[in-house]
Protein backbone atom coordinates (compact mmCIF):
# COMPACT_ATOMS: atom_id res chain seq x y z
CA UNK A 1 0.00 0.00 0.00
CA UNK A 2 2.84 2.41 0.55
CA UNK A 3 4.24 1.90 -2.89
CA UNK A 4 1.05 3.02 -4.47
CA UNK A 5 0.56 6.05 -1.78
CA UNK A 6 4.13 7.04 -3.19
CA UNK A 7 3.28 6.71 -6.80
CA UNK A 8 0.08 9.09 -6.27
CA UNK A 9 2.16 11.31 -3.94
CA UNK A 10 4.83 11.96 -6.74
CA UNK A 11 2.54 12.16 -9.20
CA UNK A 12 0.70 15.06 -7.50
CA UNK A 13 3.95 16.43 -6.37
CA UNK A 14 5.20 16.76 -9.87
CA UNK A 15 2.32 18.10 -11.22
CA UNK A 16 2.43 20.86 -8.92
CA UNK A 17 5.65 22.02 -9.56
CA UNK A 18 5.52 21.81 -12.92
CA UNK A 19 2.41 23.71 -13.01
CA UNK A 20 3.89 26.17 -10.94
CA UNK A 21 6.97 26.01 -12.81
CA UNK A 22 5.09 26.80 -16.21
CA UNK A 23 3.22 29.81 -14.34
CA UNK A 24 6.08 31.18 -13.49
CA UNK A 25 8.26 30.76 -16.56
CA UNK A 26 5.34 32.42 -18.63
CA UNK A 27 4.04 35.53 -16.48
CA UNK A 28 4.63 39.07 -17.84
CA UNK A 29 7.32 41.40 -16.57
CA UNK A 30 4.71 43.52 -15.19
CA UNK A 31 2.47 41.38 -13.35
CA UNK A 32 2.91 38.27 -11.27
CA UNK A 33 0.04 35.53 -11.56
CA UNK A 34 -1.77 35.48 -8.86
CA UNK A 35 -3.56 32.51 -7.12
CA UNK A 36 -6.09 31.96 -9.87
CA UNK A 37 -3.62 31.72 -12.38
CA UNK A 38 -1.12 29.19 -10.29
CA UNK A 39 -4.36 27.30 -9.44
CA UNK A 40 -5.21 27.41 -13.33
CA UNK A 41 -1.85 26.23 -14.37
CA UNK A 42 -1.54 23.38 -11.16
CA UNK A 43 -5.11 22.10 -12.46
CA UNK A 44 -3.87 22.13 -16.01
CA UNK A 45 -1.56 19.10 -15.36
CA UNK A 46 -4.16 16.44 -14.04
CA UNK A 47 -3.30 14.66 -16.94
CA UNK A 48 -0.02 13.53 -15.62
CA UNK A 49 -1.72 12.28 -12.15
CA UNK A 50 -4.12 10.41 -14.53
CA UNK A 51 -1.68 8.79 -16.06
CA UNK A 52 -0.02 7.95 -12.29
CA UNK A 53 -3.63 5.68 -11.70
CA UNK A 54 -2.58 2.40 -13.41
CA UNK A 55 0.07 2.06 -11.45
CA UNK A 56 -1.25 2.73 -8.32
CA UNK A 57 -4.46 0.77 -8.73
CA UNK A 58 -2.96 -2.38 -9.54
CA UNK A 59 -0.29 -1.99 -6.76
CA UNK A 60 -3.12 -0.83 -4.41
CA UNK A 61 -5.47 -3.67 -5.06
CA UNK A 62 -2.10 -5.98 -4.68
CA UNK A 63 -1.59 -4.43 -1.17
CA UNK A 64 -5.59 -5.15 -0.27
CA UNK A 65 -4.56 -8.71 -1.73
CA UNK A 66 -6.57 -8.54 -4.45
CA UNK A 67 -3.93 -10.41 -6.16
CA UNK A 68 -0.45 -11.68 -5.43
CA UNK A 69 2.19 -8.97 -4.68
CA UNK A 70 5.38 -11.40 -5.39
CA UNK A 71 6.60 -9.67 -9.17
CA UNK A 72 3.47 -7.19 -9.35
CA UNK A 73 6.37 -4.63 -9.88
CA UNK A 74 6.49 -6.40 -13.36
CA UNK A 75 3.34 -6.58 -14.03
CA UNK A 76 2.86 -2.95 -13.43
CA UNK A 77 5.41 -2.20 -15.81
CA UNK A 78 4.14 -3.60 -18.41
CA UNK A 79 0.66 -1.91 -18.06
CA UNK A 80 3.07 1.04 -18.60
CA UNK A 81 4.49 -0.16 -21.26
CA UNK A 82 1.27 -0.90 -23.48
CA UNK A 83 -0.09 2.18 -22.01
CA UNK A 84 2.65 4.20 -23.78
CA UNK A 85 2.56 2.69 -26.55
CA UNK A 86 -1.07 3.55 -27.10
CA UNK A 87 -1.19 6.65 -25.79
CA UNK A 88 1.61 7.31 -28.40
CA UNK A 89 -0.32 5.37 -31.16
CA UNK A 90 -3.91 7.60 -30.81
CA UNK A 91 -1.62 11.00 -30.31
CA UNK A 92 -0.01 10.53 -33.42
CA UNK A 93 -2.95 9.38 -35.27
CA UNK A 94 -5.41 12.76 -33.60
CA UNK A 95 -2.23 14.73 -34.94
CA UNK A 96 -3.23 13.19 -38.52
CA UNK A 97 0.19 10.62 -39.00
CA UNK A 98 0.05 7.46 -40.98
CA UNK A 99 -0.79 4.12 -39.49
CA UNK A 100 3.04 2.84 -39.92
CA UNK A 101 4.58 6.28 -38.21
CA UNK A 102 2.25 6.29 -35.50
CA UNK A 103 3.34 2.75 -34.76
CA UNK A 104 6.99 4.05 -34.95
CA UNK A 105 6.02 6.97 -32.54
CA UNK A 106 4.04 4.58 -29.93
CA UNK A 107 6.61 2.39 -30.32
CA UNK A 108 9.30 5.02 -29.46
CA UNK A 109 6.92 6.33 -26.42
CA UNK A 110 7.31 3.08 -24.73
CA UNK A 111 11.06 2.84 -25.53
CA UNK A 112 11.59 6.17 -23.73
CA UNK A 113 9.10 4.77 -20.89
CA UNK A 114 11.16 1.85 -20.58
CA UNK A 115 14.49 3.89 -20.45
CA UNK A 116 16.35 3.63 -16.61
CA UNK A 117 16.48 7.01 -14.82
CA UNK A 118 19.77 8.17 -14.35
CA UNK A 119 18.45 8.89 -10.48
CA UNK A 120 17.18 5.25 -9.96
CA UNK A 121 19.64 2.90 -8.07
CA UNK A 122 20.98 0.04 -9.82
CA UNK A 123 19.58 -3.55 -9.81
Amino acid sequence: MDDALWVLFTALAAALAHGYAHQIAHRDAQGHPGVRGVGRAVLAEWPLVVAAWPTTLVLWGAGLGWWRWAGIEYVAFAINTVLLLGWGLLAARAAGRTWGRAVRIGCVDALVGMAPSPWSAPC
